[in-house]
């Protein structure tokens, strides 16, 4: 296309023909800057120049790449990171792994995990120990087990959510091998459950959500007593153990537990997404203090959902 004038119309023609699809209005409403780098090969797709990357189809999951360009960006810029869409999923490579999403949030935690840092931590000597509770799709134990050369065991409650994690790991062999997978939630006691199950939330998901969602299915699950699972695991570790804890609610019996067994005092660092739904902020913080924790509370600001960092002092 020689004439300049014609970019214009040409563009105003595709986004005309992109907002008629009915899949179209399933994308975000992110404010999109169509430029001249969004229809750069049109018979490869849509070129998002945040991602550096084509989405060839629309369908809605080729589609999820649009509703979060702001880690899209972050990833491909801060992590030099490769976008691939394929069999209805993105895989995303960054620092040496490949991740397979499945939707828009799932782009957002790789951002969270491997750009942003959310689980940083300046240990004083490596891990002997990761326990990673509430695996979701794998992209956090994925990072344990590339930063550290120790075991990481893995807990997630919902068997859908578990394999898609499976999928991961077997992306990743290498680092995989430092992984124990378990398909269980964890509690203050053993049960089995029907929860509800939505494909397009499994990270947001847990025993105290409640359904919003057309799509959502009731699955059954596992729960086992925390102290029953992790109690051999934290007897036996030969350094720090380091938890990662991420279960929308569930963090509350699980330390309950812990606590009424003494176990926790076995633990040295923690990162713990908090909710309200399961009990008071303060609760969970009386819990580490009495276990000799020093914490430190993050929040979004109205105070429902954050995270405590926290390191055992004595």
């Amino acid at each position: 296309m020689k004439n300049p004038l014609l970019r214009p119309k040409r563009l105003l023609k595709n986004l005309a023909l992109f907002r008629s699809l009915k899949t179209a209005t399933r994308v975000h409403p992110y404010p999109l800057s169509f430029n001249r780098g969004h229809t750069r090969d049109l018979s490869k797709g849509i070129y998002v120049p945040e991602a550096k990357a084509f989405i060839p189809t629309l369908e809605p999951e080729a589609l999820a790449l649009l509703a979060d360009l702001f880690s899209v960006r972050v990833i491909q810029e801060n992590l030099n990171g490769n976008f691939e869409y394929r069999d209805k999923k993105w895989f995303i490579d960054v620092c040496g792994l490949r991740i397979a999403t499945t939707t828009s949030i799932d782009i957002s935690v790789v951002a969270e995990i491997f750009s942003q840092g959310i689980y940083e931590m300046s240990l004083l000597e490596p891990p002997g120990l990761v326990l990673d509770i509430g695996m979701n799709f794998g992209a956090a134990s994925l990072y344990f087990a590339n930063k550290y050369d120790c075991p990481v065991h893995a807990f997630e409650i919902f068997p859908p959510t578990f394999e898609l994690a499976e999928a991961n790991f077997q992306l990743n062999p290498k680092v995989a091998d430092r992984i124990t997978r378990h398909c269980k939630g964890l509690g203050d006691k053993d049960e089995e459950l029907s929860l509800a199950y939505d494909p397009d939330n499994k990270g947001g998901l847990g025993l105290y959500y409640s359904a919003k969602s057309t799509k959502e299915q009731l699955v059954k699950v596992e729960v086992v007593r925390a102290t029953t699972a992790l109690g051999p695991l934290l007897e036996s570790s030969q350094g720090p153990v380091v938890v990662k804890m991420d279960c929308e609610g569930a963090e509350f019996p699980i330390l309950r537990d812990l606590d009424s067994s003494e176990l926790l005092r076995r633990v040295d660092y923690m990162i713990l997404e908090w909710h309200t739904v399961g009990g008071e902020l303060s609760e969970l913080l009386d819990i580490l203090h009495r276990n000799g924790f020093a914490s430190f509370v993050q929040s979004d600001g109205d105070w429902k959902i954050g995270y405590i960092r926290a390191v055992r002092m004595k």
